[in-house]
């Protein structure tokens, strides 16, 4: 059983009749997080599952093309994020200047949400040209400031953020720009110009994408 984790790919060995609550048990001890910290994203279908996670077989949630991605922070990390803070807080200012007072809770909270309320996978179309700069070009909406607090805002979670191939969403009469399927479970958005010799305007696209979360609800 191969699980997405990050950059990498986790591999496991499949035991018979194991829990969902089971698997994020050994993804938690795999990545040394705490198990209340990790979340499971079953893609296309249940979506996204997070503590207390359901006693039920895995076989009940898996089919031959799902997909399941792992989100959470390995302890040492939340462990030195604390430190900076605390040394942050533990720093002598002069006593003329006023500084808002740090909040380690707050702070950790956006980072759960992040990690939450995202694009839990992000994927080119490998048959077109030069994939990578297309990742990259989702990276950087998936990443745009006002595009992540909208989602926080919103609490909008998205399986998929992917490209469209224009020949196939282009007819004589209109151009689809976007599409967003099943509600947040893949967004596809036409990156490239119909003749694939470039990239579209990013604050066009970024307007699409905006759009395309409004279907979410």
């Amino acid at each position: 059983m191969k699980i997405q984790y990050r950059d990498e790919t986790l591999e496991f060995d499949e035991i018979a009749d194991e829990t969902v609550q089971g698997l994020a048990a050994r993804c938690a001890e795999t990545i040394g997080a705490d198990v209340e910290r990790v979340s499971l994203f079953f893609l296309p279908k249940p979506g996204f599952m997070k503590y207390p996670f359901p006693d039920r077989r895995l076989g009940d949630f898996l089919t031959p093309t799902t997909r399941i991605k792992l989100v959470g922070s390995p302890t040492t990390e939340v462990k030195k994020m604390d430190d900076m803070g605390a040394a942050s807080r533990a720093t002598v200012r002069p006593s003329n200047v006023k500084t808002a007072a740090a909040s380690k809770h707050r702070d950790w909270k956006k980072i759960q949400e992040e990690s939450m309320y995202t694009f839990h996978a992000i994927e080119p179309l490998p048959y077109l040209p030069n994939p990578e700069k297309s990742r990259r070009f989702l990276e950087r909406l998936a990443n745009d400031p006002g595009i992540k607090a909208s989602m926080r805002k919103h609490k909008f979670s998205v399986g998929l953020l992917t490209e469209m191939n224009p020949a196939e969403h282009t007819t004589h009469e209109s151009r689809t720009l976007g599409l967003n399927r099943n509600r947040g479970e893949v967004i596809e958005l036409r990156l490239r110009t119909d003749r694939y010799d470039g990239y579209r305007d990013y604050k066009v696209i970024r307007k699409t994408l905006c759009h395309e979360l409004s279907h979410n609800v």
